[in-house]
Formats: structure tokens, sequence, C-alpha cells
């Protein structure tokens, strides 16, 4: 019993045995927790995800690192956050009006061959990036554009006359 806290309860020191079986958990937990995510392509992903990302990765490692973190405390929060990710995402397919807070909505840039100067900065793009995004579509000019906007994952879409 005491060989079992000594690797998944919080220690002085990790012995590198004790790291190594740590690490195959670890290991485990990554597999795990990609197998349980919600199914999205790679440019789909809402800004919650990222964070959920990120916090998922230090969390997970974070045993590995820190052997005073108890990687069973560690098990626990991944689970509720995990809890909580599901939940915005089964929320967001559920109500349109929760999912227009959390994921946001498209941000129309050009309307007409009209520079909607406004929308740019609500949408913090820069006219450079702008200008970037419409090279790759052959439009030199914005008077040639009809219809550009850029939706919450940050895909440009647009229509040219």
């Amino acid at each position: 019993m005491e060989f079992i806290n000594s690797i998944f309860s919080s220690v002085k020191e990790l012995s590198p045995f004790g790291f190594a079986i740590r690490a195959v958990f670890v290991g485990f937990l990554l597999w795990a927790e990609g197998k349980v995510l919600p199914y999205r392509s790679g440019g789909q992903f809402a800004g919650y995800d990222f964070a959920f990302f990120w916090m998922m990765g230090g969390i997970t490692a974070a045993p590995l690192f820190e052997p005073k973190i108890s990687f069973i405390n560690a098990v626990v929060i991944i689970i509720v956050i995990y809890l909580l990710h599901y939940l915005f995402s089964y929320l967001a397919v559920k109500n349109r009006t929760f999912a227009r807070i959390v994921l946001g909505q498209s941000i129309v840039l050009i309307d007409g061959g009209k520079l909607l100067r406004k929308n740019m900065r609500k949408g913090l793009f820069p006219l450079e990036l702008l200008f970037s995004e419409l090279r790759t579509v052959d439009a030199p000019n914005i008077v040639d554009v009809y219809l550009a906007s850029i939706d919450p994952a940050g895909n440009f879409y647009w229509s040219v006359k």
C-alpha cells in the first residue's frame, strides 16, 4: 500500500520508477481524453475548446513535473473540467442563444464593396490581414468584393462580384 501511495499521492520526491509509472498513466489519460472529446474538424474548434486543451495538457502533465501534486487529485480535476467542457458543447448544440454567447457569430467585414470598419474593430481584424485574405481570391480592390465575413472559428468567407 505504501508503494501505491508513493506513486499516486502527494510525495516529497518521486523515484525514477514512480516517474515512469506516472508517465504511463499520463499517457493513458491523454489517450482517454482524446477518445472522449467531441468530434470536430480542426478548424471548427471554439475559443473554449482551445482553453480546454491548454488546461487539460497542463493539468494532465503536472503530476509528472511536480511530485507534490497528487495524481488522484489531478484525475479528479481532469474529470470535472471534461464534464464542464462537455456540458458547454452539449448546451451549444441544444440552445442557439447559448451557442451565440459561447461560440460567437460571424462578422461581416465587407458588404456590397464597402469596408465595415466598425465590424473590423469588433472582430479585432486588422486591415492588413483582410488585404492578405483578399489577395488569395484575386480581389485586389475592396470594391470588387460583394461580401466578406469571418466566422467564429476564424475562417474567412467571401464572394466576389
